[in-house]
């Protein structure tokens, strides 16, 4: 089941991370082409494929974080996003997704905002960024579907976030806690 596949996962990675180094990144990614908007939200990812560059090679396969999401986990200070700051009346704020997450709100109205996303606004969050597409990957799970493209992201994440100095400790300290979702 997803709950028990996320807690292994998450073990492993604190255990034994996939490497001392950095992963390379995924060369899917520029500019509108998030991998949100291309890997999650359904039917609007038609635009994003051409050549070698399909669903299965960008979404699947490793490597798939952004160059941006690679410096923004390799960053000491991500893991509150800059908050806690005033959500704007209108537009995106990860501060607001932040706040749903810590008090365990539905995600969802948050989660389409998420899927229209920029790799330079998912790359402002990786822990906001690993809440919203392992939400993504259980409410698939739940729905009998696999949990597919949002876990492979968010295991490659957690492995960025996690080989730092204290990662697990600072996650959990975050504000963005996914363990709400698995229980």
């Amino acid at each position: 089941d997803f709950a028990g596949s996320f807690i292994l996962a998450v073990v492993m990675r604190v255990l034994w991370p996939f490497s001392a180094a950095a992963a390379p990144a995924s060369q899917c990614w520029s500019g509108d082409f998030s991998f949100p908007k291309c890997c999650l939200a359904p039917g609007q990812g038609q635009d994003c494929w051409y050549g070698s560059y399909t669903y299965e090679s960008c979404c699947l396969s490793h490597p798939v974080l952004s160059a941006a999401d690679l410096a923004a986990a390799a960053a000491p200070d991500h893991w509150t996003c800059g908050c806690p700051q005033a959500a704007p009346a209108e537009g995106w704020s990860w501060c607001a997704a932040r706040q749903a997450a810590m008090l365990n709100w539905d995600l969802r109205n948050l989660y389409r905002e998420y899927l229209s996303l920029s790799v330079d606004q998912v790359a402002q969050c990786p822990m906001g960024a690993v809440q919203l597409s392992l939400a993504d990957a259980f409410w698939r799970s739940a729905a009998g579907g696999g949990a597919g493209a949002a876990l492979v992201w968010a295991e490659e994440m957690l492995a960025e976030v996690l080989r730092q100095p204290g990662g697990l400790a600072r996650w959990v300290g975050s504000g963005w806690n996914p363990f709400f979702m698995v229980w």
